[in-house]
């Protein structure tokens, strides 16, 4: 699982900067007000806290 979660996390980061480096052109724009590249930020970090989140509740640290 520690494999999974460490491999989805480097997916998210190299996503994130991938459409950064090779398609900017995709986040100039708005949605509902909001700049495109500020939702996009918003939602890497949504998705990199929701990894954190479950991998800290998974654990067990009961004795």
């Amino acid at each position: 699982m520690k494999t999974l979660l460490c491999g989805l996390t480097l997916l998210i980061v190299a996503l994130y900067y991938g459409v950064l480096a090779y398609a900017p052109g995709l986040l100039a724009g708005h949605l509902a007000g909001w700049p495109l590249s500020i939702l996009f930020a918003l939602a890497a970090f949504a998705a990199l806290f929701a990894i954190t989140l479950f991998a800290a509740l998974r654990r067990d640290d009961t004795p």
